[in-house]
């Protein structure tokens, strides 16, 4: 290849890892003059696991996803990538979502489930406070005073429980107190502010009015825990270890066990010296009550967001603890503007669908309905010599995969757009499933060759997909077979349900909320009902409320898709007969069952049987599987820059890119770093150095 010639890129995979990659690699009119990308892309839409389709409902176009999408206020990559995206495509003034401002909306309400009053579920309602940051916006790292610091306050501005006695309401005054007073200290706000002697002070307050004995004092231990450990003790007997003393705990031990494991310390190995221990283990050794071990719900809520159990089994916890940690830390004090921001669409149309269009603008080619079925290696193993690739349908010209929503809104179509392919009308009477690896009849194989299709690749399919792939990488690389042995994913449910019953009169609150720590399987409740204008629903139909649940699955050996979207079902039906009241108490019947009334139903069927009018599914299939992040396992995992062979770089939420765990910003974090490694670009990337990063 001349050296006035572009270098091809072929990017395998559609998802957050490999959009991103190709965002990068045409950044600038320089890059476009170097690289020149094409995605290769399973089936008929992008996105992946976040991928979301419309179906046209009564009138509307409904939104389906995969699950539950929410991004966090701290994923600055995520957000600097979708900001300069929606920037470049400068959408019209009086366009639907014409920036990123309109496409997110944050929330910081958050309600989590608890069970610890007689195992009574009672809904507790968190609410966090809105910053002035911005996401996507790089800022100074946060030292581990200042994140203590940030942690103090906020447990400062949460509120006992409404039913709280007398007793507690009047410790947390003294403890509003007590604890501005180590803020202060923390943060260096007095000069005259002598710990030590707030400690011996504290003793002699606690001790004789709550009969605790003498403190054990360890001469390792620094005097900061000793003062949050104790502090932890007074709370927990003053309350008898309700909730609120959970949290204490909790948060002190999180903060005790990182003084004592020096986890800040890079030069000791910084957090990755516990990424062997599982965090809840991690927490027994640091002294957390067992109580809050079995029965936090903030605990319980986290490990279900991070989908953190294997084969779904709540008695297999499944987290390496210095990932958590840092997780954790990340998400609770390090967002930017509010805790979570949610979209004003579908992932599909408020991610994907502005992302393909700027890369089409660029010139980026996508090629639909490319299986990729095999990475063939050069002899020596050090280059991707070839490509094979099956093309499960023939679109009739450039497969063009968008549609416009009501409002005039670029959105994904929950199927193939059958009339843009060869034989399309039998194909959809077929109900080919492209998005599992099926093709039509006839359909051809595909060889492409270093040198003459491509130069340069990128795999961006999702680990769960690999396996089938990449013989000869595992055969040749020793380091990408163990990166295969230890990636470990799970299967996940979700439901959606549409109700003609609005947010007050389901007495779903507050507006936004994000619930969890409920039972299993579906164990996380997002309120959607902001969709509603999205999806055009017409007056007549009546549909007043959208509500999203979604949680781990476990794995049958054998099941087809079709058996385990059967038990997706199941248990959306039972969930809805049992557990659904706690959250939505107008929802209950006389009788204290559920009012299956409030389904919508086109049909208007009785009863239970108006479940099959809401949309449901189980993720089985390698590609829709979540990436977990078990203990033992960071070791293991590649870099984008170390795949073994020169032209190919990884991206995805399976690499080691600073996060390590199952999400967006895991993934777009690798598409960076991917991009980097080709080409050199961007120069940094945020979030993948520091002591509260690094792995």
């Amino acid at each position: 290849m001349g050296s006035s010639e572009r270098r091809r890129v072929a990017i395998l995979g559609g998802g957050a890892g490999g959009l991103t990659a190709a965002f990068e690699l045409t950044a600038t009119p320089e890059l476009r003059e170097r690289y020149e990308v094409t995605v290769h892309q399973l089936g008929w839409r992008c996105g992946g696991k976040g991928a979301s389709g419309r179906r046209l409902e009564a009138g509307a176009q409904r939104i389906e996803e995969h699950g539950l999408h929410v991004w966090f206020g701290f994923y600055e990559n995520a957000f600097d990538v979708i900001r300069r995206a929606y920037e470049e495509l400068d959408r019209p003034a009086g366009a639907p979502l014409r920036t990123w401002q309109d496409a997110f909306h944050g929330t910081n309400e958050v309600v989590l489930l608890d069970d610890t009053d007689d195992d009574e579920w009672i809904a507790r309602h968190f609410h966090f406070p809105t910053n002035e940051g911005v996401p996507g916006i790089a800022s100074e790292p946060p030292t581990l005073h200042s994140l203590m610091r940030d942690a103090i306050h906020l447990l400062r501005v949460v509120e006992p429980p409404d039913h709280a006695s007398l007793r507690l309401k009047t410790l947390d005054k003294f403890v509003d107190g007590f604890l501005l007073a180590l803020e202060q200290f923390l943060g260096g706000d007095d000069d005259h502010l002598d710990l030590g002697d707030l400690f011996e002070g504290f003793l002699r307050f606690a001790r004789p009015i709550l009969h605790l004995g003498a403190d054990e004092e360890d001469g390792e231990e620094p005097i900061v825990c000793r003062f949050l450990r104790l502090l932890r003790d007074v709370v927990w007997k003053i309350t008898d270890g309700d909730p609120y003393a959970m949290t204490f705990d909790l948060t002190s031990t999180v903060f005790r066990g990182i003084l004592v494991d020096e986890l800040d310390d890079l030069d000791q190995g910084g957090f990755a010296q516990v990424n062997g221990e599982e965090f809840t283990a991690w927490l027994a050794r640091h002294d957390a009550k067992p109580e809050t071990l079995a029965q936090s719900p903030i605990l319980r809520a986290f490990y279900q967001l991070c989908f953190a159990y294997r084969d779904g089994d709540r008695d297999q916890p499944c987290l390496a603890a210095g990932k958590a940690l840092q997780a954790m830390l990340r998400m609770c004090l390090g967002y930017r503007g509010s805790l979570m921001w949610k979209m004003q669409a579908g992932m599909g149309d408020a991610i994907f669908a502005p992302m393909y269009e700027a890369l089409r603008a660029r010139g980026v080619r996508f090629e639909f309905f490319h299986e990729v079925t095999g990475i063939g290696l050069s002899p020596d193993g050090k280059l991707v010599e070839r490509l094979t690739i099956r093309q499960q349908a023939r679109p009739d010209g450039e497969y063009r995969p968008l549609l416009v929503d009501p409002g005039g809104l670029a959105s994904w179509p929950h199927e193939p757009l059958w009339d843009q392919l060869a034989d399309g009308h039998a194909l959809r009477e077929q109900r080919v499933a492209f998005e599992a690896c099926a093709s039509a009849p006839g359909a051809t194989d595909l060889e492409l060759r270093v040198g003459e299709h491509f130069d340069d690749v990128v795999l961006a399919m999702s680990v769960g997909s690999l396996e089938p792939v990449s013989g000869d990488l595992r055969a040749r690389h020793e380091r990408f077979a163990a990166m295969l042995d230890h990636a470990t994913t799970v299967s996940t449910q979700a439901l959606q349900v549409w109700m003609t019953a609005d947010r007050e009169q389901l007495g779903f609150r507050p507006d936004g909320m994000v619930s969890g720590g409920y039972v299993e399987p579906l164990d996380t409740l997002c309120d959607m009902s902001h969709l509603l204008p999205r999806e055009g629903w017409p007056a007549s139909a009546g549909v007043r409320s959208i509500s999203y649940f979604c949680g781990t699955m476990r794995e049958i050996a054998g099941e087809t898709q079709e058996q385990a979207d059967e038990r997706a079902r199941a248990a959306g039906l039972e969930h809805l007969r049992h557990h659904a009241t706690v959250l939505w108490p107008g929802a209950r019947t006389a009788d204290g069952g559920y009012d299956w009334r409030l389904l919508f139903d086109p049909s208007d069927r009785d009863g239970e049987a108006r479940l099959a009018a809401q949309y449901w599914r189980a993720n089985i299939f390698g590609s829709e599987r979540y990436v977990l992040t078990p203990p033992g396992s960071i070791e293991f995992r590649l870099r984008p820059s170390e795949s073994g062979a020169t032209n190919l770089a990884l991206a995805g939420d399976w690499t080691r890119n600073g996060i390590c765990g199952g999400s967006v910003e895991a993934a777009v974090t690798s598409g960076r770093l991917a991009a980097q490694f080709l080409s050199g670009s961007p120069a940094v990337v945020p979030g993948t150095e520091g002591w509260l990063e690094s792995d």
